[in-house]
Parts: structure tokens; C-alpha cells; sequence
């Protein structure tokens, strides 16, 4: 059966439903489904599908909830590359739906196809110069592999093509292209001949092979022709067959391939081997069997970088040039990347003063080493590793064995040393303080670090590194760890010993008591020296007569006694007011406030001093007061008395 790739554009009714449903989905990672088309009576349904990453699979849900996959017998498939078609038999009248997943697709496109637009290759073969058919058509396009079966082997310099299209009723003429395909590169396809041909006529031509190397190929034909809207097509391969052309120019003398394993990649150099008459040069790798690159090189180009897999265990390189107009045979080298190796096992970042190099030989290799500048040699066998020192900042690192010849393992990598690790700061020195609630808030920052942990949980950091993190408080001693570490694996390490208060008498308890009561006798202190000087100055004395002279005395005796009074007044209100600062920083609600507010607990803490420099400094007046108030009275009564007696004399 030919195998069939048809792009068309749908007519009638179909046609303009198709167009208004045409879309293209948008990306994601979930199972979509979509509505695809409803058909108004029952027929075939064919749909192309076209991706813009990697195919994938399709399954169509019928109107009446039926889903139906590749696997069923009345679902067609084909497909290649970036496009699938499916075909579904008698399909049910109604909408059908679509599911689908697009994997790394950004978007699917799709059009209905309708049989009566196409164009078909109806035979392809191939006749040897004696008329005998060599070949047929009727391979798969990509499926190129061989299988197992005898090949047909093929030695003319040149054979004949014979072939048939055809397309709807109306004849027209459309473009044809002959291809051979080499089956081990699939990339390396060889155009042998172009043209036109009318559709229903049997188009015949002669091709020349003599441009092929040595090897197993397909010929590959390819009809199309385009329309206003859309470009319709169909291709066919022949059976593969082996060609041994006589004419082959000679392999390459050699080549040379250094492999990182590190860095996955193989590098080429054939300069010490090219020619000034080489015309182009063709480069194939396969890692563990599967092609990973193949182009054609300009002549100017003799030495290429080739990135592979990751994981991949054998390396393929295969080189071969063009000498007027023929491809020599290939030139192969296969490296098994298990059997030997050199290979780093320290990362680009670290936090150790050394690196690590892992070695496997077979047999005694001399390691070429070159660190920082710095180049040495070493001996290798067997199984090993090999230690050497980094400095601090930026370190190159290029190692090389020469597992065959021109043959090198090799590696080549900067390893960046960062011996420092980060710094913790708090923004409150809480280390031994005792709380009464049951949380903190720990704020702070972290400076050359990356992640934060506390008590082994995770915080997020700020854009410059700040934290605040809230910590649960047991009664008693609560021991908090913070740990800072940055990208290069360093860490930083600060562990806090925080108290709760488990009493009601505040965080400090033990200043409350009999501490606490000394404000108070400060204060009753003052208030009985005050009824003292007043029981001193206001008891009763003999009735004396109310001269002039009794009474300025009692006058300047209460002034003094008014002056002492208010120095007492204010010394009790100062007193008063230290005992009221000092009761509430010994609570447990100025504990609470301190957690929430350090700057307005910092502000009772000096309006408790305040008061208590005031009342000291009052106390101090008030006793001086109080002494001058006695000893003037005393001399005033002396005086008073004796004049007393000498006018009684």
C-alpha cells in the first residue's frame, strides 16, 4: 500500500466549517479537550494534524461519547515528523471532540481532508540498463531501517525510474523530486533528479548513481504540486538496496576526537588530514546507536564541536568528504565512554579546598594537568582518584589521556572555591532575656547567604536578605537554632537560649517584693517627717499677747513651714510616680509591650530613672529644709525669750 501525505483544503459545507474551527491551541500540561467538527450525516472523517515540537496523540471522542484511538479498526493512521493523519470509517453524524495533551507543543493546527483533492503515487520502479526491475516502491518515507531481509545490491553507474500519479479528474501537471537516502544518516539525502510530469501518465527517467559512496540507500520520490491555499503532496520509498560504487574516492586518512564527559561534548579536527581538493565534508555522530548529528561542512571548516546526550555509553563519529561530486566512504571511530574515563566529580561551586578527579584506565595513561596555569603529569592506572588544590575565586581545570591514537579523553571546567560562609545578624540582642508570652519575633538579617533555616524550618528571606520569623516559647529554657547557608554550601550557625516566665509576677519576679516595697516606705518616710515638723511647730505654747513682734514671728515661722510643705507635696508626688514606673516595668504587661514596641519600652525604663533621680534629689532638699526650719526656730525661741526676761527685769 502507498503511503499517503495529503494537505488539502475541504469544499462545501465542510470546507467552510473546517476553516471557522480552525485553531490553534495554547500550551499546557493537562488532558484538553476541544470541539473539532460536526458533521451533518455519517461518512469517513480525516484530520491532519501538524505540530510545532513533537507529535502527539489523539484521541476523538464521537458524538455519542465513544472515544476512538489509533488501536481500533476503524481508525487510520499515518504520520512523520511534525504531522499525523487519522482517518476514522463511518463516522457518526454530529459533533466530534478531540483530546489531547501538547506535551512541549505552544500549539495544534489541523485541517479536514477530503478525498476528493489529493494526489497519489500510484507505482514507483526501478529497471537496470538491461530493462529488468531492480525495485519497487511501496516503503514507508522514514521507515528506513532495512529490517532483516536480503538486499538487493546494486552496481550500474546508472538505472532507470519509472513512475505514475494521479489527482482529481482534472488533469494538470505537478513537480516531482528523486531522492537517495542513506539508511544509517538519514540526514544525508542526495537529490538525483527533478522535474514535471502529467498527472495519469507514466513518467520515465534515467539516474545516475555514480555520485553515491558505498552503502545501503532508498530512493525516495516525492510529487506535489500547490494550489492558492494549500500545498498538496505524497511520497513513496523503494525497498532498501546496497550500492558499491567502483568509483568511491578513499576514506580520510584520519581524524582526531577529544571527548568531555563533563561538559558532553565530542570534538572533531581532521585539519592535519583535509586536502585543498576536498569539495565538502559530511559528519555523522550517533550516541548508542541514534543519530545525534549529521550535516555537510564547507571545505573552509576542518574541525567541528558536536554536543551529545547525556547518559549516552558509546560514541559513534563517522567523517567522509566529496571529491568531484562523489561522497568517499565514511571514516568511523567508535568510543565506548564506560571502558575509560577522567572525570570530575567536584561541582563548578564549592565550599572544599580540594577537587576530585575519578579516573578508569586500562592500561598505564600519562594525565596531562594543568590548574590555574600551573601544569603537571601523572602516572594513572587501574582505578583512582586524584586530589590537587584550588584557590580561593575562580579556578580552570584542563585534564587530557590519550585513551587511543588521537583519541583523548579530556576535561575542561572552572570550579569556583568559596571558603566564607554567611553572617547572621539580629537586630535585638535577645541571647539569655526572659519573655512571658508564648511567641517572639526574631527579626533580622543575612549577608552572602541564600536560605535561611530556624529550628530546621525553612523562612523566606526578603530581597536583601532580611528575615522576621516567629518562634513558639515553652515554659522555661527554650534553646532557638538559626542557620544561614549560601549557594556554594557553606553554612553559618547561631543557637539563642531564650527564657518564659512561668509565674504571674512578671519576667523578673524576684525584684518584686520587698525590693519593690522601698518606694512606698520612701514615701510614708517623707509623709511622717512632714506630721513630725508639724507636731514640732504647730503644738500649743503659753497664750502670749498678740504684739506686733508675736505675730511677724509666727508669720516667718509658717513661711517656712508653707516651703517645706510643698517640697514634701512635690518629693511625695515624685516618689508616688517612680512606684507607678517601677510596679509597671516589673509587670508582665510591660513584657508583652516590650515584645511589640522596644523604643516605647525603652521610654518607661527612663521616665522610671527620671522619677527616681527626682525623688532622691527632693528627699535630699526636704531633710535640708526641714533642718534650717528647726534650727531657725530654736534661735528665734532663744531670742525670744531673752528679751523676754530682760523687759520683765
Amino acid at each position: 500500500m502507498l503511503y499517503r501525505k495529503i494537505w488539502t483544503v475541504a469544499g462545501g459545507y465542510l470546507l467552510l466549517f473546517a476553516c471557522l474551527m480552525l485553531n490553534a491551541v495554547s500550551a499546557s500540561a493537562e488532558t484538553k479537550q476541544a470541539e473539532l467538527i460536526t458533521l451533518e450525516r455519517q461518512g469517513d472523517l480525516a484530520v491532519m494534524f501538524t505540530f510545532d515540537s513533537e507529535p502527539v496523540d489523539i484521541v476523538f471522542i464521537s458524538p455519542s461519547g465513544q472515544e476512538k484511538r489509533v488501536s481500533d479498526p476503524d481508525v487510520e493512521f499515518t504520520g512523520g515528523g511534525l504531522w499525523s493523519t487519522y482517518r476514522i470509517s463511518d463516522a457518526e453524524a454530529g459533533t466530534w471532540l478531540v483530546e489531547y495533551d501538547l506535551k512541549s507543543n505552544s500549539g495544534i493546527d489541523y485541517s479536514i481532508i477530503e478525498d476528493d483533492f489529493g494526489l497519489w503515487i500510484q507505482y514507483l520502479e526501478v529497471d537496470n540498463a538491461d530493462g529488468e526491475k531492480i525495485l519497487s516502491g511501496g516503503g514507508e518515507p522514514g521507515a528506513v531501517s532495512g529490517g532483516q531481509e536480503e538486499k538487493t545490491v546494486l552496481g550500474e553507474e546508472q538505472v532507470s525510474v519509472r513512475f505514475e500519479a494521479e489527482c482529481e479528474s482534472e488533469v494538470l501537471r505537478y513537480n516531482y523530486t528523486l531522492y537517495a537516502v542513506d539508511t544509517l544518516d538519514t540526514g544525508a539525502n542526495l537529490m538525483l533528479s527533478s522535474g514535471t510530469a502529467r498527472s495519469g501518465e507514466e513518467k520515465q527517467i534515467t539516474v545516475r548513481l555514480t555520485s553515491l559512496s558505498s552503502g545501503s540507500y532508498v530512493l525516495r520520490l516525492e510529487v506535489y504540486y500547490r494550489t492558492e491555499a494549500a500545498e498538496i503532496f505524497d511520497s513513496v520509498d523503494t525497498m532498501p538496496f546496497d550500492y558499491a560504487n567502483s568509483n568511491e574516492p578513499n576514506s580520510i586518512e584520519n581524524f582526531a576526537l577529544d571527548i568531555d564527559t563533563g561538559n558532553l561534548t565530542c570534538a572533531v579536527d581532521w585539519k592535519a588530514y583535509a586536502k585543498w581538493g576536498h569539495d565538502s565534508y559530511r559528519l555523522s555522530v550517533y550516541g548508542d546507536g541514534q543519530q545525534v548529528y549529521s550535516g555537510e561542512l564547507d571545505k573552509s571548516v576542518k574541525a567541528a564541536s558536536v554536543v551529545f546526550p547525556e547518559g549516552t555509553k558509546e560514541l559513534t563519529v563517522a567523517l567522509s568528504y566529496k571529491d568531484n561530486g562523489v561522497w568517499s566512504s565514511p571514516l568511523t571511530k567508535t568510543v565506548d565512554l564506560n571502558r575509560e574515563y577522567i572525570r570530575l566529580t567536584t561541582g563548578e561551586v564549592t565550599n572544599a579546598g580540594q577537587a576530585a578527579l575519578e579516573y578508569l584506565v586500562l592500561s598505564e595513561r600519562l594525565l596531562e594537568l594543568s590548574v590555574n596555569g600551573t601544569e603537571g603529569s601523572f602516572l594513572l592506572q587501574d582505578k583512582g582518584e586524584l586530589s590537587f588544590d584550588l584557590v580561593q575565586g575562580e579556578n580552570h581545570i584542563h585534564a587530557s589521556i590519550e585513551s587511543e591514537p588521537l583519541i583523548c579523553f579530556v576535561i575542561d571546567k572552572d570550579i569556583y572555591f568559596d571558603p566564607y560562609p554567611p553572617e547572621i545578624k539580629l537586630f535585638e540582642g535577645l541571647d539569655g532575656k526572659t519573655f512571658s508570652g508564648g511567641s517572639i519575633d526574631i527579626p533580622g538579617k543575612i549577608t552572602g547567604g541564600s536560605r535561611l533555616l530556624v529550628n530546621g524550618g525553612e523562612v523566606k528571606l526578603g530581597e536583601n536578605g532580611e528575615f522576621c520569623v516567629s518562634v513558639e516559647l515553652a515554659p522555661g529554657e527554650n534553646v532557638i537554632t538559626i542557620e544561614a547557608l549560601d549557594v556554594n554550601g557553606n553554612s553559618a550557625l547561631m543557637n539563642l537560649t531564650l527564657y518564659r516566665a512561668s509565674s504571674g509576677l512578671g519576667a523578673d519576679g524576684a525584684r518584686d517584693g520587698a525590693p519593690g516595697l522601698f518606694p512606698l516606705l520612701g514615701a510614708l518616710a517623707a509623709s511622717l517627717l512632714i506630721i513630725i515638723f508639724s507636731a514640732i511647730f504647730m503644738r500649743k505654747k503659753a497664750k502670749e499677747p498678740k504684739t506686733k513682734e508675736r505675730r511677724e514671728k509666727v508669720f516667718r515661722r509658717w513661711k517656712w513651714l508653707l516651703w517645706d510643705g510643698a517640697l514634701a507635696a512635690v518629693s511625695a508626688a515624685c516618689i508616688y510616680g517612680f512606684a507607678v514606673c517601677y510596679r509597671r516595668v516589673n509587670s508582665m504587661a510591660f513584657l508583652e509591650l516590650a515584645e511589640k514596641s522596644a523604643s516605647t519600652a525603652v521610654r518607661y525604663l527612663r521616665l522610671e530613672k527620671a522619677f527616681a533621680i527626682a525623688s532622691l534629689g527632693l528627699l535630699i532638699l526636704l531633710a535640708l529644709s526641714a533642718a534650717i526650719t528647726v534650727i531657725r526656730t530654736k534661735k528665734r525661741e532663744k531670742a525670744g525669750t531673752g528679751e523676754t526676761a530682760r523687759k520683765e527685769e
